[in-house]
């Protein structure tokens, strides 16, 4: 008959390890565990377009993109608006694991993703209910990119058009924004060579879009850019309201 050479008593450290792996086994810790994707194989029901009017490319990071960074390419020379980013009416975001490896996926309204890239301080806003900022969420201005001339709208397919009103929305607020640029600027200009050095590349922008949309003005502080976005608007909706065949090119 073998002879019991040793214990392993209930306080010691081999049985809190054996315990430990025993409990671990049973919570399936290091084990990689993801749940059923509901949406993998639905066919969205519409998508969302996030638009950008102006002519210079904006990069917003948002974290649930892939790569981290939402790219809005601007507008080219003749166009009103530029390729835009587009989202599934719902799309599924990975949950962060808490607490043990199991991968989940959250469905996520399109809305409310695009929403956050163009306004991340109004999550369930819209350009149909955007407010001007206040002076008291000034500082938030930077999170706020309606005023730069993006918006997003619902498109039957990811190749559609935007809704024109929504266009000629970012239109008004992209040309609100310039001429506040502008306003800025001959703040600057005026107050002598300190402040000056603060006209930057933004406030020519602004400038040149209001001389290349036909605009007689004068300002000394200014050295050459381009674009005409509110001739190219008008013709769209002169192009829509005509019948088929007598389209205008």
């Amino acid at each position: 008959m073998a002879q019991v050479t040793h214990e392993v008593r209930g306080n010691s450290v081999a049985a809190q390890r054996a315990t430990q792996a025993k409990q671990d086994a049973e919570n399936r810790v290091g084990q990689l565990i993801m749940t059923v994707d509901p949406y993998a194989k639905r066919e969205p029901a519409y998508w969302i377009g996030v638009f950008n009017v102006s002519k210079t490319e904006l990069k917003i990071p948002r974290s649930w993109v892939p790569g981290g960074m939402v790219t809005l390419p601007g507008r080219e020379e003749g166009q009103l608006y530029g390729k835009p980013f587009v989202i599934p009416d719902v799309k599924n975001l990975m949950k962060p694991p808490v607490g043990n490896d199991e991968i989940v996926t959250v469905p996520t309204k399109g809305e409310f993703l695009a929403q956050d890239i163009v306004n991340c301080n109004d999550p369930y806003g819209s350009w149909e209910t955007y407010r001007p900022l206040s002076a008291g969420s000034a500082l938030n201005e930077g999170n706020n990119y309606y005023d730069r001339g993006i918006f997003w709208c619902k498109l039957a397919k990811p190749d559609s058009e935007p809704d024109m009103k929504a266009v000629e929305f970012a239109i008004n607020r992209l040309e609100a924004y310039y001429n506040s640029l502008i306003n800025e600027a001959n703040t600057y200009y005026s107050s002598g060579p300190k402040e000056q050095t603060k006209i930057c590349a933004p406030h020519h922008e602004a400038a040149q879009y209001f001389i290349d949309s036909g605009n007689d003005i004068d300002l000394p502080w200014h050295k050459t850019m381009s674009g005409n976005l509110r001739g190219r608007l008008k013709l769209k909706k002169a192009q829509q309201d005509q019948p088929e065949g007598q389209k205008i090119r």
